[in-house]
Formats: structure tokens, C-alpha cells, sequence
């Protein structure tokens, strides 16, 4: 279990996306260091170099005592964030499909209220 300890640094690593017309999608990753401020019995204060302070069990994703251990961090993040994203767009087809009066075979029944 990763443990944290104050004046030992954590990593937080964000990656940023960008589009532009006509030109190829872009990534920057960025890893920063993370400060423990306190340390409590399930978990820790900590703040990150842009001054956001949050509480943290030592199970999170959201940093990690080593900047390779942030990386995979956020591929695990981002990979939530891809399931998440999969079901809402499911819900999305699924919602046009039975406004286009074409629903998926489904077990649930839809019950319509128009007030």
C-alpha cells in the first residue's frame, strides 16, 4: 500500500487534447508535483503546485509518490473516463433510436408523460 509522508513529493500527471481546423489533434502531458500538507489516519492533505488543496485515500488515482506511477495514473483515469464516455453515448443512440420510434430491444418498459 503507497503511503504518504510529509515533505516527500507526489506526482499528478494531466494530459491536454487540443483541435485545430485543419490540423493534426495534439497531446501535451504535463506531470506536476503534488505537496503533502497532513497526513490523517485513512488518507492526506495535499495541494498541488496550482494551489488546490484535496483529501486523498492512498488508494487514489488521483497522484502518485513516483511520476512514472502518475502516468499510469491518468492511463487508468482515462480509461475510466472512455468507459463513462461509451455509456453515455449507448444512452445517446439509444434515446434517438426510440424518438425515431425504432427502439432496441430492451427489458425495461419506457412509460411516456407528456405534461
Amino acid at each position: 500500500m503507497r503511503k504518504f509522508e510529509i515533505g516527500k513529493p507526489w506526482y499528478r500527471a494531466t494530459i491536454n487534447v487540443t483541435h485545430q481546423i485543419d490540423a493534426p489533434v495534439r497531446a501535451s502531458l504535463n506531470v506536476v508535483e503534488v505537496e503533502v500538507l497532513r497526513i490523517t489516519d485513512r488518507g492526506a492533505w495535499v495541494r498541488s503546485e496550482y494551489g488546490e488543496e484535496q483529501w486523498l485515500t492512498s488508494q487514489t488515482h488521483w497522484c502518485s509518490p513516483t511520476q512514472e506511477g502518475a502516468i499510469e495514473s491518468l492511463r487508468i483515469r482515462k480509461a475510466r473516463h472512455v468507459g463513462h464516455a461509451r455509456r453515455r453515448l449507448e444512452d445517446a443512440e439509444f434515446a434517438l433510436a426510440y424518438l425515431d420510434g425504432n427502439p432496441s430491444p430492451s427489458q425495461h418498459n419506457v412509460s411516456l408523460r407528456l405534461t
